[in-house]
């Protein structure tokens, strides 16, 4: 079996440079999912006292 090659430092590097870039992509992913939840948590609020207040709304 043959030994796998060593990385250079520049490899690791870029690796590491890589690995941070999609770090980030996640944490803003999550960031934006989180800021979506919130939005429909509020309108969904808003909606159940809307309703809650006037008969006439299709949901209540």
């Amino acid at each position: 079996m043959t030994k796998p090659r060593e990385k250079t430092r520049e490899e690791l590097t870029v690796e590491i440079e890589d690995g941070k870039k999609k770090i980030r992509q996640f944490e803003n992913r999550e960031k934006m999912l989180r800021q979506k939840l919130s939005k429909k948590e509020r309108r969904t609020r808003s909606h159940r006292l809307i309703c809650r207040k006037r008969p006439t709304c299709a949901g209540g």
